[in-house]
């Protein structure tokens, strides 16, 4: 076998290895072999269940909803999950149909507007006075699926009157139902439950000093 020949026989046995490999990849619909990517958005609460006390309306009050912080390593399309202590997975084939922090901060907007049957809940800096009557700020510290198969959320959240005094500030930890490591439609169902779970509570608090 000559040089050449040689050289023809390698690069056929790498290719053959590399349609090999793809074969247990999601092949898109063009029939590419290129593995399909999804797309996947955090949703909101489409039937006001009301917490404890029963449903919250309070029109007479504004309330202004903060961009929700999240930390940076969540901060990019692809989905995050946790395998390990310090270890994150990133998948590049399921990924968030939009800046996950503003989908965030959207989704938590219409669950407290729909929990609290108000349209007087608005995103900063898009509201109707400069002094709003309630101001709440959310700052997540952790939001995926950890390696032990549960989602969890964990956050620091304060709420403020209109002169920007603190009148209640909470570290919350939220933990979800375990759901498979590659999962992501369950893992995402899971984080929408989640955040529906904070909106729950905090409106529990706004009740509680709003009366």
């Amino acid at each position: 076998m000559n040089l050449k020949t040689a050289v023809k026989l390698r690069v056929l046995l790498t290719l053959a290895g590399l349609l090999v490999a793809l074969g247990g990849c999601s092949i898109n619909p063009l029939g590419t072999g290129t593995p399909q990517t999804r797309f996947f958005v955090v949703s909101p609460l489409t039937v006001p269940e009301p917490p404890d006390g029963g449903l919250v309306k309070k029109d007479e009050i504004e309330i202004a909803i903060e961009q929700l912080v999240i930390p940076s390593y969540l901060d990019r399309p692809q989905i995050v999950i946790r395998t390990g202590d310090n270890e994150l997975h990133i998948s590049e084939f399921n990924q968030w149909g939009e800046n996950l922090r503003g989908n965030l901060s959207r989704v938590f907007l219409e669950n407290l507007a729909l929990l609290m049957d108000s349209d007087n809940i608005f995103l900063v800096p898009s509201i109707k006075r400069q002094s709003p009557d309630l101001r709440v700020a959310v700052r997540i510290i952790q939001f995926e699926r950890g390696q032990s198969g549960a989602p969890h959320l964990t956050v620091r959240w304060t709420l403020y009157d209109r002169e920007k005094k603190v009148i209640f500030r909470e570290n919350l930890v939220l933990t979800g139902e375990n759901v498979g490591r590659y999962d992501y439609p369950a893992i995402v169902k899971a984080m929408s439950d989640l955040l529906a779970d904070l909106s729950r509570r905090i409106v529990v608090i706004i009740r509680k000093h709003s009366i």
